[in-house]
């Protein structure tokens, strides 16, 4: 009887083990799986922040343009329409 009852205590201490080694795996896999996802997230942060670092660049690049610029062309094509209706009505004039 006392051999059975070591037997069954071997048994359990082994099954009991085994269960620790499986729960140690799993927290370990826990824990490698909420390292990548916190790399993962860092990477992303680090990615908006690039862009929008990128965007206020390219919004001072714009700013550094000539102001008004849009406006000067639109005013400079306006002239040039002016220009050539002048001449064609000079030219009508003249014939």
């Amino acid at each position: 009887m006392k051999i059975n009852q070591k037997k069954r205590i071997e048994e359990q201490d082994a099954k009991d083990e085994e269960e620790e080694m499986q729960m140690r795996k799993k927290s370990r896999r826990r824990r490698k799986e909420g390292e990548k996802k916190e790399e993962e997230i860092k990477i992303s942060k680090e990615t908006q922040v690039e862009e929008v670092r990128e965007g206020r660049e390219s919004i001072r690049e714009r700013e550094r343009m000539i102001p008004g610029g849009d406006k000067i062309l639109s005013c400079f094509l306006l002239l040039l329409l002016l220009l050539l209706l002048l001449l064609l009505v000079t030219k009508e004039e003249k014939e």
